[in-house]
């Protein structure tokens, strides 16, 4: 059924998600886990494109430089994970878990030059 939108309660959020949307978030993640030269290659060819990575496991991960302008990052798990130099420009990060202390440390570390 085209349209068709199943809610589903991720936390306090009630959110609005469609067996499609699931398909291209899977898409968008494999496409993350490529690195970010083939992922920022890739942003770059598809321009129009809003990558859905709401929920996101990103915890822990080496985000250094990625391109996340627009991209759904609601509820993402962002903790603990390198992001010096990502792009968040008009990200949707609605109730992404963030390390604050984290952010706070490597940016830092950037201004220090002791970056990892």
């Amino acid at each position: 059924m085209k349209g068709h939108c199943t809610h589903w309660r991720k936390g306090s959020l009630i959110l609005c998600g469609t067996a499609r949307s699931e398909e291209i978030r899977e898409e968008h993640l494999a496409e993350l886990r490529k690195g970010s030269v083939s992922w920022n290659m890739w942003r770059r060819k598809h321009p129009a494109i809003r990558p859905l990575l709401f929920g996101a496991p990103l915890r822990g991960k080496r985000l250094r430089g990625f391109n996340f302008c627009n991209a759904n990052l609601i509820e993402a798990d962002l903790r603990e994970a390198k992001l010096v130099g990502a792009n968040f420009h008009e990200a949707n990060l609605g109730g992404a878990k963030l390390t604050p202390i984290t952010a706070y440390a490597h940016s830092r570390a950037t201004r220090q030059g002791n970056a990892s």
